[in-house]
């Protein structure tokens, strides 16, 4: 009795579906190409944790409604919260010191929405910059997907509770009524919609129910067959002798095993193999994974060892090979030799964090787990905010290092330019709908025109204070930071630009404020190292003050 009682609390076959449905998911993000039907893990994952919640809350379900509810948030947030914020918490250290700057304000929001679990909820100029180039440097950009699951756990006790004063047979009906209407809602939903919505996600949480509560009627039903035939053997003995000489026939073992397979070819297919399924595929997959689960108890694939662990480490694995992801992107912009080695870090932290961290909180009593929650969570908002925590704890010192990595995180947001009717609504990114003919037309005097400046070194820019400090030749700084005849050809275009407006045209040129015919270099810092243009070649506020009577001598000749 108390192996089945194991047993029952942890199948092997789940776990080993648990770490196929990781691999396809860390072999998407890696290889998106050669799998595309690997994010349908993410999928596979919902139904899984709607099998759970289904048995927590049936476990409870003799419980008052307020200790079933109380019980299923402690063990949930028990298993999901520590590791979650600790993840967010290192993934923040390991995003200040390795990726670019110009990704800290993304991130910033992105980690403030992942604390919260709203990262599902659309964001207009994140999915704008999306739209543009997927590589947005954005570490916490997977947590979409837990997001969805915390939200569904304040749905989930309602829902249950309502189905729970009906018969079980009732109880699939009634899952299989709100999973039908959950599934309508994402047929008619817009693409982004269908897939960040917890509403548009219900039904893969309800499919997992129900195979749970089906779990239930099937052993239920063979108990009273065995104890029938129990009963039976024991009023007639010669009914023992005939089944011995009786040919043999198949068992509902045997015929489970063989749907087993069967689902399990089904499964590994759509997720590995599959090119083009077209809008049916995450039904199938749902479907796929709802009946392998009802079968597969017994599957010696799936309970084998290295695919039970696969699992055992998904959830951390899961967390941690987004940032390896992005980082392995950044630094080797996106050489496929570094795959496989981004892919190996990303097991071995996953497998160290759930020997060390993992195993040991989930053993911890419930007041250590809730400081240890507070503590992680704490640490996450300070860290969001550590620019205004320095600045509180520094008081008025303000150094050219200071100020030069203020204005370039948040530079973005000086982007928008008023004139502008963007591709992507509410967003600087995307191109700019306007045209110089358009501008031409409405000009009743003059239409002024900024000339083409250098490209700049994004990575030199917050380097210039400390090798200042450190006694670095300006010139030599000068030459790292811009190559001078990058805009030679922007320059010319401009020109011509000029002569097609007819005169109504006229060039505003900054090179007299910024080149230095001396040196035969473009100087964008002062004597401090305070920087005149941020990584995105915008003007920080030192850089406009040193053009600010270009445009006073322009408006005074207007």
């Amino acid at each position: 009795m108390e192996h089945e009682k194991q047993k029952a609390s942890k199948r092997l076959d789940l776990q080993g579906i648990r770490g196929l449905a990781i691999a396809a998911v860390l072999l998407y993000h890696f290889y998106p190409k050669q799998f595309p039907y690997g994010c349908l893990g993410v999928d596979q994952f919902f139904v899984l944790s709607g099998f759970l919640m289904c048995l927590l809350l049936k476990r409870a379900e003799n419980e008052s409604p307020y200790s079933l509810i109380t019980l299923f948030y402690y063990r949930r947030f028990k298993r999901l919260l520590p590791l979650y914020l600790l993840v967010i918490l290192l993934s923040l250290l390991f995003f200040y010191n390795f990726f670019p700057i110009t990704t800290t304000e993304t991130n910033r929001s992105s980690a403030v929405r992942a604390l919260l679990f709203v990262s599902n909820w659309p964001n207009p100029v994140k999915l704008a910059y999306n739209a543009m180039n997927e590589r947005t440097g954005d570490i916490f950009a997977h947590t979409w997907s837990l997001s969805v699951e915390i939200q569904f756990y304040f749905l989930v006790p309602v829902i249950f509770l309502i189905g729970k004063v009906m018969p079980t047979r009732f109880q699939i009906l009634y899952f299989a009524i709100i999973g039908t209407i959950s599934y309508s809602y994402f047929l008619i939903s817009p693409r982004l919609i269908a897939k960040n919505s917890v509403f548009a996600r219900i039904w893969q949480f309800v499919a997992g129910m129900l195979v749970y509560l089906c779990t239930l009627l099937k052993n239920d039903h063979m108990s009273c067959k065995n104890n029938q035939e129990e009963f039976e053997k024991l009023l007639d003995t010669k009914m023992v002798e005939e089944n011995k000489a009786a040919k043999p026939k198949p068992t509902s073992t045997t015929i489970s095993k063989i749907f087993s397979y069967f689902f399990l070819f089904c499964f590994l297919y759509i997720t590995f193999f599959a090119c083009h399924l077209g809008s049916w595929v995450k039904p199938m997959i749902t479907v796929v994974t709802g009946c392998l689960m009802m079968v597969s108890e017994d599957n010696e694939f799936l309970s084998n060892k290295f695919l039970a662990y696969l699992g055992d480490i998904s959830y951390s694995l899961y967390l941690i090979h987004w940032s390896i992801e992005q980082y392995w992107w950044f630094t080797t912009h996106g050489d496929p030799n570094y795959k496989i080695q981004a892919i190996l870090v990303s097991i071995c932290l996953a497998i160290i964090v759930f020997e060390t961290f993992e195993k040991w909180y989930l053993k911890i009593s419930s007041t250590s787990l809730g400081i240890l929650i507070l503590a992680l969570f704490v640490l996450n908002v300070l860290l969001i905010e550590k620019d205004q925590v320095f600045e509180l704890i520094g008081g008025d010192s303000y150094d050219a290092q200071q100020a030069n990595y203020k204005w370039n995180t948040h530079t973005v947001q000086n982007l928008y330019s008023p004139t502008c009717n963007y591709e992507s609504k509410d967003s600087p990114f995307g191109w700019c709908r306007h045209t110089m003919q358009k501008f031409v037309n409405n000009v009743k005097h003059k239409m002024f025109i900024l000339n083409a400046l250098p490209e700049i070194n994004r990575s030199i820019v917050m380097k210039i204070a400390p090798m200042l400090k450190n006694g670095t030749d300006p010139v030599v700084i000068d030459k790292m930071l811009i190559n001078a005849t990058s805009n030679s050809l922007s320059r010319k275009r401009y020109a011509q630009l000029e002569k097609d407006c007819g005169g109504k045209c006229e060039l505003v040129d900054y090179k007299s404020v910024f080149y230095n015919i001396s040196t035969g270099t473009y100087r964008f810092f002062d004597t401090n190292g305070f920087s005149y243009l941020s990584v995105f070649s915008q003007l920080t506020p030192l850089g406009l003050d040193r053009v600010r009577h270009i445009w006073t001598g322009i408006c005074n000749s207007l």
